[in-house]
């Protein structure tokens, strides 16, 4: 018998108001679950070959672990490491200190971290992050409303983030990153600007 495929929204009904009084818990996601995204570059000035590149990418899970792939002409590359880039990140499953999101998470809410940067000489980054509240956003995924958080991470560079995280998606459905000169230079030389959109999300089921 030929084999239907069926997207299923995850988590909750597109009608889902967020409440800013009420932490928002880490997401659970079922086997199969993806999520397209976007990534494209503005101004900006390469200066890693091997670094995530502008184009679309799919998110998977396979109940374990988070796998991400290039979509090219139709066909799927898996990409690991900088090749990644932030993907993995984008949803709440990113346990190590570099994360995006810090469980539970309401209005308000404000952390700091320190880590050590990539690279041949890793040099302490230091973040500040803050949810510094909830907007209605349309992107390719649909309108949904998402909690704002600002981050800086500051080494050499100011890396400036904003981004949106959804409930329905659980994950941050808008991304943007300016990379900036070193905090104490001026003029700031600009570097430029990532962005990163939610296009498509669901889970995948066969039914015979």
């Amino acid at each position: 018998m030929k084999l239907r495929y069926v997207i299923f929204i995850l988590l909750l009904a597109p009608s889902f108001e967020m409440s800013a009084a009420e932490p928002i818990q880490r997401p659970t996601f079922q086997e199969g679950a993806f999520w397209h995204y976007q990534v494209s570059h503005k101004e900006w000035v390469e200066y890693d070959s091997e670094a995530i590149r502008s184009g679309d990418y799919e998110l998977h899970y396979n109940g374990r672990r988070v796998r991400v792939f290039r979509i090219t002409d139709g066909t799927k590359v898996e990409v690991r490491g900088r090749a990644a880039g932030e993907l993995p990140r984008m949803l709440g499953t990113f346990d190590r200190q570099t994360r995006f999101l810090d469980f539970p998470m309401l209005e308000d809410k404000h952390w700091k971290a320190e880590f050590k940067g990539g690279g041949r000489v890793q040099r302490p980054v230091h973040t500040d992050n803050l949810v510094s509240g909830t907007k209605k956003i349309t992107i390719p995924a649909g309108t949904f409303e998402a909690l704002r958080i600002e981050r800086d991470d500051r080494d050499r560079r100011v890396n400036t983030r904003e981004y949106y995280y959804v409930v329905q998606c659980g994950c941050i459905a808008l991304y943007s990153l300016e990379i900036m000169s070193h905090p104490t230079a001026w003029p700031r030389s600009y570097f430029g600007k990532r962005e990163i959109t939610l296009t498509k999300f669901g889970s995948v089921k066969e039914l015979q």
